[in-house]
């Protein structure tokens, strides 16, 4: 009888055990996009630009789960997004989005590809 109490205990900890090591495996990573703003003429960072990021319109139709955000670049001229939030388990792809620039709109298009950081350069 203490033979079997035993062997259950011992494969209850097992699984438990292996169920632990085996949810730490699928953890989700973060879906970044960093955009460049480069001067076009001398290819420097631009500092201090207002980056938009929104979703790309299909005939005019915007019906999109995707409000627009901003960032504003940095030292570097980099504007970087967490789009973490818009990802779901299972999902292939996650958006293609627009890009603009201070008052220039349409300066550029990224595709986000889930769980990676999407880089893309735009020039002013």
């Amino acid at each position: 009888m203490k033979k079997f109490a035993f062997g259950t205990i011992m494969l209850f900890a097992l699984l438990l055990s292996m169920s632990t090591v085996l949810s730490s495996c699928g953890k989700v990573k973060e879906s970044i996009a960093k955009i460049t703003v480069i001067d076009g003429t001398t290819g420097d960072p631009v500092v201090g630009s207002l980056v938009y990021l929104r979703a790309v319109s299909t005939n005019g139709n915007t019906a999109y789960r995707f409000t627009p955000i901003s960032a504003q670049t940095d030292a570097k001229g980099v504007a970087t997004f967490n789009l973490s939030e818009y990802y779901e388990a299972g999902q292939a792809g996650l958006m293609v989005l627009t890009i603009d620039v201070d008052a220039q709109t349409d300066v550029g298009i990224i595709k986000i590809v889930e769980q990676e950081v999407n880089e893309k350069t735009v020039e002013l």
